[in-house]
């Protein structure tokens, strides 16, 4: 991902349209999306691997 959100004020959201978004929840507003992140392969998992440091999974076993 090219934006890590470093505060709890972010949530960091994927879906199965093969999108990551990054929302403030403080300021209901959304802040970084990649639409195409698995181009279109449904993702199926997101991860926190550290602070700053996320995984995503999709439906064919691509891990990025």
């Amino acid at each position: 991902m090219d934006y890590f959100p470093n505060s709890s004020e972010y949530v960091v959201v994927a879906s199965t349209r093969s999108a990551v978004k990054v929302h403030c929840i403080e300021k209901d507003k959304h802040t970084w999306s990649n639409l195409k992140a698995h181009g279109r392969v449904p993702i199926t998992a997101l991860i926190c691997i550290e602070d700053n440091r996320w995984a995503t999974a999709d439906e064919r076993g691509v891990i990025k």
